[in-house]
């Protein structure tokens, strides 16, 4: 599964008035901004979808979403305690996921990213570039 459009309209904490992230990219993406701008917030709502069950005691939720799995378009929407999911515009049965328990292995964050124990060097050197806006500033340093 892969995530193209994320809708957050209401979350708990979240006062804004909700946002948007759409025309995500099929590889790696980079949610970056300032304290209270909804960072934390997307990774809740990214697992809440796929683990719905770890939203169950969180009011209110309204988040609706755009996934390509297995050559299908699948949406899924939450709303207050409801999950609904849809293949090609069709109800659909939740996708197979890991357990729940499971969730936090599919995050790392910027400090576990860049701290050398989780992840390798070339993955940590693509985000560093996306968070400088595309370049490579340690060779803008060095004058290449």
């Amino acid at each position: 599964m892969k995530l193209r459009e994320l809708h957050i309209l209401a979350m708990p904490g979240f006062e804004r008035g909700g946002f948007s992230l759409a025309e995500l990219d099929a590889g790696l993406n980079v949610v970056v901004g300032p304290n209270g701008s909804g960072k934390t917030t997307t990774c809740r709502a990214i697992r809440g979808l796929v683990w719905p069950e770890l939203l169950d005691r969180a009011q209110p939720v309204a988040i609706e979403s755009v996934w390509d799995d297995a050559e299908q378009t699948l949406r899924i929407e939450r709303r207050a305690r409801q999950t609904v999911y849809q293949r090609d515009g069709l109800p659909a049965d939740a996708p197979s996921v890991p357990g729940s328990h499971l969730a936090e292995c599919f995050s790392v964050t910027v400090d576990e990213l860049f701290d050398g124990s989780r992840t390798d060097a070339d993955l940590a050197d693509r985000v560093a570039r996306q968070m400088a806006g595309g370049y490579n500033l340690g060779a803008v340093r060095q004058g290449e």
